[in-house]
């Protein structure tokens, strides 16, 4: 493996192991997800049907994706097209969470660490896709 596959590898696994832990959310009680809610300084946590379907299913969303990108890990070169494609769609997906936190409004430490950060991952992901040799048909 080139120094390219290597890092690309890892970014794969770091990020799904990251996103994949979102699994354990699903399964949270109310009550630990409102403690969650206030700790970090989000005040007091709505509770309703839509509140609590929401955040499971997003958490399970975020479980799936690390899913998907620990499986992309395993053969890069195979992969590549969709390895790129994830990559951009992550890139636009960190745009549009920077949107999202600014009007929802989400506090500056939450905008910053997440948007942004997630835009700058996709972008890498691409560049070391890139760089990859791709499968000879």
């Amino acid at each position: 493996m080139t120094p390219s596959e290597r890092w690309l590898v890892l970014l794969l696994r770091v990020g799904g192991l990251l996103t994949g832990s979102a699994v354990f959310a699903v399964f949270l009680t109310d009550e630990a997800m409102a403690s969650s809610h206030h700790a970090l300084g989000l005040g007091e946590f709505p509770r309703a049907p839509l509140t609590s379907y929401l955040t499971r299913s997003l958490s399970a969303m975020y479980a799936f994706h690390g899913v998907v990108l620990w499986v992309l890990s395993t053969d890069v070169r195979r992969y590549r097209p969709m390895i790129v494609a994830v990559g951009w769609a992550t890139a636009a997906l960190g745009l549009l969470l920077t949107g999202i936190d600014l009007t929802a409004p989400m506090p500056s430490w939450w905008t910053l660490a997440e948007g942004p950060w997630v835009t700058v991952v996709g972008l890498v992901l691409v560049a070391l896709a890139r760089a990859v040799r791709p499968v000879e048909s």
